[in-house]
C-alpha cells in the first residue's frame, strides 16, 4: 500500500545576522518542525534549513516577511537531508497505516 501524506511545516525560529552587505536582519537558517499526516496517523521531525545569502534584488525584509513566503522557500527546498526526512516520515506513516488491526472485546 502506497500512501501520500500531507506535509505541514511549522516555523519554529530563525537564525538571523543583524547586518550583512548593507542588508538588515538577514535570515540564514529556518528551524522547522515537519509534520506528516495520513488519515489519523501523524509523525514529525525537526529540520534546520540553511538559506543562501540573498542578493539585494531578491532580499525580503524581515518586517515584510509572511508565512506564505517562508513556506515557498521550504517547499522549494531540494536539500537531500530535507528530502530524506520527509521520506522517513512517509515510511513511518506507511508502517503504521498498514499494520493489521484486530478489534476484540475486553476480557471483562
Amino acid at each position: 500500500m502506497q500512501i501520500e501524506p500531507v506535509f505541514n511545516y511549522y516555523i519554529n525560529t530563525f537564525d538571523v545576522i543583524p547586518s550583512d552587505n548593507g542588508l538588515s536582519n538577514v535570515i540564514t537558517k529556518i528551524n522547522i518542525v515537519i509534520v506528516a499526516t495520513y488519515s489519523h496517523f501523524t509523525e514529525s521531525s525537526f529540520y534546520t534549513m540553511s538559506l543562501s545569502p540573498p542578493s539585494p534584488s531578491s532580499f525580503v525584509a524581515y518586517e515584510t516577511l509572511t508565512r506564505d513566503i517562508v513556506n515557498e522557500w521550504i517547499e522549494g527546498c531540494q536539500d537531500q537531508i530535507f528530502i530524506a526526512k520527509k521520506l522517513e516520515l512517509k515510511n513511518k506513516l506507511t508502517e503504521q497505516a498498514t499494520k493489521p488491526v484486530i478489534t476484540i472485546k475486553p476480557p471483562f
